[in-house]
């Protein structure tokens, strides 16, 4: 099983796959000038379970409480699919022998790392929420490094399997998910900076709009 240190300012988890499920919040700084976000994440899967700004009724990434995280983190958070010597495989997945993981947890900040021995690959994963600047956001950083001698020729997919636009309950979100799929838009793609909203306010009101 996993074993814990602390080296300096950040607490060392080896293994943290195989332990029992656990989660936690990042503690949101942002400085002074910048706008802090609310991250919660797991031992599961690359880690992020949900996040968003003010509150879980402006969730970036759907709000789920720790019971359903611990199954959903791995499905329906982050993923990183990679192609390497015509296999195809998806760190932090599943359980894997040859895989060694350690989770690295600092102040404002963690990150996964995955030494997967049968493909001679190291994966990083780190997250951080954006200081000092005029939006809030979170910083995911990949890195992937060939641990084999050989030169390796690597295809990836990786990223997000779904953001909610701003102005979705989380309750409304998971009661009426279809029908607010529908009103929901995706814009400036074309400059490849796509701007996530939705068309019209999804709330009851007498007034027309």
């Amino acid at each position: 099983m996993g074993s814990y240190r602390l080296e300096g300012d950040t607490y060392i988890i080896e293994e943290f796959d195989k332990l029992p499920a656990f989660s936690s919040f990042l503690p949101g700084l942002a400085g002074i000038k910048g706008i802090p976000l609310w991250v919660y994440y797991t031992n599961r899967g690359q880690g992020i379970n949900s996040f968003g700004i003010h509150n879980k009724n402006n969730a970036i990434m759907e709000f789920n409480p720790a019971n359903t995280a611990y199954e959903n983190t791995p499905i329906k958070g982050f993923r990183t699919f990679i192609k390497c010597r015509d296999q195809y495989f998806e760190p932090f997945f599943t359980l894997e022998e040859s895989a060694k993981r350690v989770l690295y947890i600092r102040k404002n900040s963690f990150e996964m790392e995955e030494i997967n021995v049968r493909h001679g690959l190291k994966i990083r994963v780190k997250y951080t929420v954006l200081p000092e600047e005029s939006i809030g956001a979170l910083v995911r950083h990949v890195s992937i490094e060939n641990t084999g001698k050989e030169a390796k020729e690597i295809e990836l997919i990786d990223g997000l399997p779904k953001i909610i636009p701003y102005g979705i309950a989380n309750s409304a979100y998971k009661e009426m998910s279809n029908l607010l799929k529908s009103w929901s838009d995706i814009k400036n793609t074309d400059q490849k900076v796509p701007y996530y909203t939705m068309r019209s306010s999804s709330d009851d009101s007498s007034e027309v709009s």
